[in-house]
């Protein structure tokens, strides 16, 4: 596990660009993903792709649903974006939210 401190805001916007980059890469409007999230209005995933707001822990499998990724996956790579883990490795357990404590 990564020892060093990561900037929240940084870490924040490396998921954010994450975010942008998948939803992209599916051809997805901020307002389709905002609409396969629940909500009315894209401006929730425009302000998790600019950094401004993280994703609630709770709500990391109904992201990687979305972006139609693995639960699991999602988690890891956010974890990784965020600094709380070095390297993707494929035998890690279970990985904590990147703004966890």
């Amino acid at each position: 596990m990564n020892t060093r401190t990561v900037n929240p805001s940084l870490a924040a916007k490396r998921v954010g660009q994450f975010v942008r980059q998948r939803r992209l890469h599916l051809g997805l409007s901020r307002a389709q993903l905002a609409r396969r999230l629940g909500f009315v209005l894209g401006s929730v995933v425009s302000h998790v792709e600019r950094g401004d707001t993280r994703i609630a822990p709770q709500a990391m499998a109904e992201w990687a649903r979305a972006l139609e990724m693995d639960p699991v996956a999602f988690a890891r790579e956010v974890a990784i974006l965020g600094g709380t883990e070095t390297e993707r490795t494929a035998d890690v357990p279970f990985v904590r939210a990147a703004w966890a404590a």
